[in-house]
């Protein structure tokens, strides 16, 4: 492949489309493939831990607001113990366990990488990967809230709810993010 073919390439507005799902693929997997060894590391666990609890904190304070007598908070485990009436007027118990998965480490990591590795100003990098974790870990939280109420209220729709709609849309928001960067930071310093 000549340069001019490799230019020519590189502007066709689907490059950076092709670039964001090769990243984002390559992450995914070598996550997948890393992360027994990141599971044993202190520094990762101690990380782990700090961001769950986060995440559990933020989620009950929307959960206390949002749905409160319903829910009750197990903080020692970062568990919500959900309570509520079903038809008969039997009543739903169900428990949410916030864990290390849940913990939005692996969308930070993600994030990260992206940014890094896409291209575009590193003087933008350095405040946009912060925001961009940031909004990750906003999108994490809404998204154990969405999880309670759908444990609450359609209990039955729960693991269709947990892996084909919420987990998909960290996808969205990243994908979101990189639009943002894309037309806003990388198109403006081409220019």
């Amino acid at each position: 492949m000549s340069f001019n073919t490799y230019k020519k390439l590189r502007s066709h507005p689907l490059w950076g489309v092709a670039l964001f799902m090769g990243i984002t693929v390559a992450f995914h997997i070598l996550w997948r493939q890393t992360l027994p060894w990141f599971e044993h590391a202190s520094w990762y666990v101690a990380l782990a831990d700090f961001t769950t609890e986060q995440a559990y904190l933020a989620a009950a304070w929307i959960n206390d607001l949002l749905i409160g007598e319903s829910i009750t908070r197990i903080d020692g485990s970062c568990t919500f113990r959900l309570e509520g009436a079903r038809e008969g007027g039997r009543i739903f118990t169900g428990h949410l366990i916030i864990d290390h998965s849940c913990s939005g480490l692996k969308q930070f990591y993600q994030a990260i990488v992206l940014f890094l590795l896409y291209p575009g100003p590193w003087k933008h990098k350095a405040w946009y990967i912060p925001v961009a974790i940031l909004v990750m870990h906003l999108t994490n939280i809404l998204r154990i809230v969405a999880l309670s109420f759908t444990m609450l209220y359609t209990y039955q729709h729960w693991d269709f709810v947990h892996d084909w709609v919420v987990r998909p849309g960290f996808y969205v928001v990243l994908f979101g993010l990189w639009i943002l960067w894309e037309e806003k930071f990388r198109a403006k310093a081409k220019s």
